[in-house]
């Protein structure tokens, strides 16, 4: 019997086996059948790394809207009613030589390209006068000057032989040497130097200018008509003769004025009768979404300090108009002809429904003269207890971005410090200079609308975001490149040396001293930091293209030349003056100031002596290799307006399913070239640096102007869909992938285009979906480690000329933790000639693991926690949302997860156009044999 039971056994295990072949073939008619965008998803997540020193997401600080600054405590724009100061790189294209031939020096110099002495028509002879000038020269291995390609045509391309950088001088423009006439052939345009130096075509020149206000004759007769002569750092005026800037006599000014830094001047207004002074800074919400509001029951303080001559009784006021007239001040101020401060409290009311635009002004009673200086009105509470100080409304939303333990990001901070081009003593003052206004709507002196928050301001914003060096962001700014070396020193004082009042004094270290009396202690910036990054110009690949005011060191007008320039300028300035300074070995600032430079988007590159190169950055870091430890190129995802992209011009599913996919179509394949080329570079040893994303994310906008109410309209849907959020976060997670350090969402800020909220208080603060994805990232994927992910099924679908696997996966290694992205770049319904039908897809997750002690799923949803559509935006109302399910740890089903409702998804699997995360909590690592098929 035993050897029948025997028979009988065998003889039904094979009737098992054939019935499991069967199915196996079966299935494989069924799968060959099957739609390859219908095909089920099978990841097998590896214990093998890929990527270590994973930074978490961070992001370009904006003002959150463009008329309240609500990012650091105070309304008021350019407070300290200072200077503008305004600062041009030009190269030189003719000469005039001196006379005596025994001192062959050129008297003068001009350009033509971006606008020439004239700028584009706009100011005239004498504007210039006063100005001082930095020449440099690019020269060869022996010291010469270099030659350029296209020389004889004019213009200035591809410097053969060039090695370095040398200064030639510093000169000044007398009185009378700015001539500046017009573009006819006729006209004179030409600029005086006083000393004479010996230049020549190509030469850099910086021109640093400082004015307190524009007069008529300065500005080019085409435009003389528009010309207003009040400066207007504070443009609300009534019944103002004039408005100007006079500087102060700081003999006369009391102590405590002193301590509260007067800066250089102070604002001058006659008045012809009852008049006022003021900015145009709120009104309740509307489609403009600009201007913001005060926050409802909020206590604000108005902070000024005056004199006065001749005004009836000293009487001025505070005094609000339009929706917020309410918050006028009653009683009047007694002000003498002594500088003194005076303040007024009032708590501001309801938010607005008269949509009248309200000026916060200055009021007085009738004829006379008023100076005014360092007038605030800000918040004013436990919270808020002094003006500048991070305002709690932003930070506390900002800080709801950011990993709540462990390393943070960097925040850039590109759009405050970039455009400034003031004294570096101003960047770093609560106080920043004024704008030279000389192309717009006022033509004067005017409040510098990009400039409103300093260096000062934003170390303070930093430092309130952890306890400790390692617990707080990092700080990245982005510099003009304009400043010389003169500048960089400066600043690499203030962050970075120490200063001990027993020893040192101001004369020895006039700007570590400056910090000390700021913080009251001689601690360096860069002992709270991890570290500091320095970017040398923002973009300088534009080298002035549409009139955006970039610059570059290359040929003005031209696209993405001029990298090897690029590159022996930050060798020069940051290289050989800043890293060659006594104080950066002495206190080791290189372990904690690192460098950025900017690239385009290309990454080729054959070698240092290819001169048919279109990798800007990547050659621009093999001309200063001591200098870079980062490389930036933008990460955007969707149609980008520097290349040339168009945005898509209808709302439908077939342009979701480009935005889904949109990682996949237009950034991995620059994300590889970029990773290739830093390799062989490294190899090479011609340079050693991290890429970094200097700005990414949500792409796809019409530049401001350059799009229909419609076509902007159709950019929002796609910029904020769900759809945009998938391809993002696939962006920043292959990004990462590949070596990438830091990245920067643009930007933190309410409003259209390149957002990430909803305009804030009245305007609802809602977070577009990117913004969501990049919460996600950065509270529940803790780690530093990327760990292999193989796709050993896909669904796929040909868009264009790529194929697209419709599903991916990231895994991310935490301290106790595996953090497994899942996203699906499928829409649903029918598109690309497929019908999508739901969008669903069948995911099986292969852990490396066979337990864990808790799973949570989070996802991209509807508020409720259901699947939202990849076209859903919170623009009108929240519609999506992170929501989060606790899985039951025995899902993981000793190593295999699977997506459906009891974990989180659906019966027919992974919902279409969405991200899911899966965080396993203190995994059993008892690792599984690779899956191979």
């Amino acid at each position: 019997m035993a050897p029948q039971s025997e028979s009988l056994t065998k003889i039904r295990c094979s009737s098992a086996a054939l019935v499991f072949l069967l199915s196996l073939a079966n299935a494989h008619d069924a799968v060959a059948q099957t739609p390859s965008h219908a095909l089920p998803a099978e990841f097998e997540i590896t214990s093998d790394v890929i990527a270590t020193d994973v930074e978490p997401l961070g992001f370009n600080i904006g003002t959150l809207t463009g008329g309240t600054n609500l990012m650091i405590n105070n309304l008021i724009w350019n407070s300290g009613m200072e200077p503008a100061y305004e600062r041009y790189l030009v190269r030189v294209e003719t000469t005039g030589e001196d006379p005596d031939p025994n001192a062959p020096a050129t008297r003068w110099f001009s350009w033509t390209r971006l606008g020439g002495v004239h700028m584009y028509e706009q100011n005239y002879t004498g504007f210039g006068d006063g100005a001082t000038v930095r020449f440099y020269r690019l020269v060869d291995a022996d010291g010469q000057p270099v030659t350029y390609t296209n020389y004889l045509s004019g213009w200035m391309r591809s410097p053969i032989g060039a090695q370095r950088v040398i200064s030639l001088g510093v000169a000044t423009v007398p009185r009378g040497g700015w001539i500046a006439e017009g573009n006819l052939p006729t006209q004179t345009n030409r600029v005086y130097i006083t000393p004479a130096l010996p230049l020549r075509f190509g030469d850099h020149a910086v021109i640093a200018l400082r004015k307190t206000q524009l007069v008529t004759s300065e500005i080019h007769p085409r435009i003389r008509h528009l010309f207003q002569p009040n400066v207007g750092i504070l443009n609300a005026q009534t019944n103002v003769l004039s408005a100007t800037l006079e500087e102060h006599d700081y003999s006369t000014l009391p102590p405590e004025f002193i301590a509260a830094d007067p800066g250089e001047t102070a604002l001058r207004v006659v008045f012809s009768d009852t008049g006022r002074i003021g900015q145009f800074l709120l009104r309740a919400h509307t489609d403009e979404e600009w201007y913001s509001q005060l926050v409802p029951g909020a206590t604000y303080r108005v902070d000024v300090w005056l004199k006065q001559e001749g005004l009836p009784n000293g009487r001025v006021r505070f005094r609000a108009t339009g929706a917020y007239a309410g918050i006028s001040q009653t009683e009047w101020w007694t002000v003498t002809n002594a500088w003194q401060r005076y303040l007024y409290t009032f708590t501001a009311p309801a938010f607005p429904t008269n949509t009248a635009l309200s000026a916060l002004t200055l009021e007085v009673s009738g004829a006379g003269t008023l100076w005014v200086d360092n007038f605030l009105v800000y918040r004013y509470d436990d919270d808020h207890p002094a003006p500048f100080v991070p305002h709690r409304y932003a930070l506390d939303e900002l800080m709801a971005a950011l990993p709540p333990k462990g390393r943070k990001p960097a925040l850039r901070f590109y759009t405050h410090t970039y455009a400034g081009h003031q004294p570096i003593e101003r960047l770093v003052s609560d106080y920043p200079s004024a704008d030279i206004d000389n192309n717009r709507f006022h033509l004067n002196v005017r409040f510098n609308p990009n400039m409103n928050l300093t260096v000062l301001q934003a170390l303070r914003l930093a430092l309130a975001t952890g306890d400790s060096p390692e617990t707080r962001v990092v700080p990245y700014f982005t510099l003009s490149e304009e400043y010389t070396e003169e500048d960089w020193l400066k600043l690499m004082e203030y962050l970075g040396v120490p200063y001990d009042p027993s020893t040192d004094t101001p004369a020895s270290k006039p700007l570590a001293h400056l910090r000390y009396t700021q913080r009251g202690h001689g601690r360096p910036w860069t002992e709270d930091f991890r570290e500091i990054i320095l970017e040398f110009g923002n973009e300088t690949w534009h080298a002035g293209v549409g009139g955006y005011g970039w610059h570059g060191f290359g040929e003005m007008g031209v696209v993405n030349r001029g990298g090897q320039e690029y590159g022996l300028f930050a060798q020069y300035y940051l290289g050989e003056h800043v890293m060659g300074h006594p104080w950066w070995q002495q206190h080791n600032l290189g372990a904690k100031i690192k460098f950025a430079l900017n690239a385009n988007y290309s990454a080729r590159f054959a070698g240092k002596t290819d001169l048919e190169r279109t990798s800007y950055g990547e050659l621009a870091a093999v001309w200063a290799p001591t200098v870079t430890t980062y490389l930036g190129h933008a990460n955007y995802v969707g149609p980008k307006w520097e290349t040339g992209e168009t945005p898509f011009q209808t709302f439908d599913v077939t342009g979701l399913q480009k935005t889904a996919a949109g990682a996949v179509l237009g950034n991995f394949a620059l994300l590889d070239d970029i990773s290739r080329v830093r390799n062989q570079l490294i190899v090479s040893g011609l340079a050693n640096y991290r890429a970094i994303a200097y700005e990414g994310g949500p792409s796809g906008y019409y530049v401001p102007g350059t799009g229909t109410v419609t076509q902007t309209q159709i950019s929002q849907l796609y910029g904020k869909s769900l759809a945009m959020a998938v391809a993002a976060m696939d962006a920043w997670l292959y990004s990462s992938q590949t070596g990438y350090a830091t990245q920067q969402y643009f930007s933190f800020a309410g409003g259209k285009n390149w957002t990430s909220h909803t305009m804030p208080l009245q305007g609802g603060f809602r977070r577009h979906a990117a913004w969501l994805a990049l919460m996600m990232r950065n509270r529940y994927a803790l780690g530093d480690t990327m760990l292999r992910v193989n796709a050993l099924s896909v669904p796929t679908h040909t868009i264009g000329d790529a194929v697209v696997p419709l599903v991916a996966a990231y895994a991310i290694r935490g301290e106790g933790t595996l953090a497994v992205f899942v996203l699906s770049r499928k829409v649903p319904d029918q598109h690309h000639d497929a019908d999508f039908g739901d969008g669903y897809t069948r995911v099986t997750l292969r852990l490396p693991f066979r337990a864990c002690a808790r799973i949570t799923r989070y996802a991209l949803t509807a508020p409720d926690g259901s699947f939202a559509h990849p076209g859903a935006n919170n623009l009108s109302e929240e519609r999506v949302r992170i929501t989060a399910v606790s899985v039951p740890p025995d899902e993981c089903n000793d190593g295999v997860l699977t997506i459906a409702p009891e974990t989180g998804g659906a019966s027919k699997g992974m919902p279409p156009g969405t991200v899911f995360l899966y965080v396993f909590e203190e995994p059993h690592r008892v690792f599984l044999p690779a899956v191979r098929r």
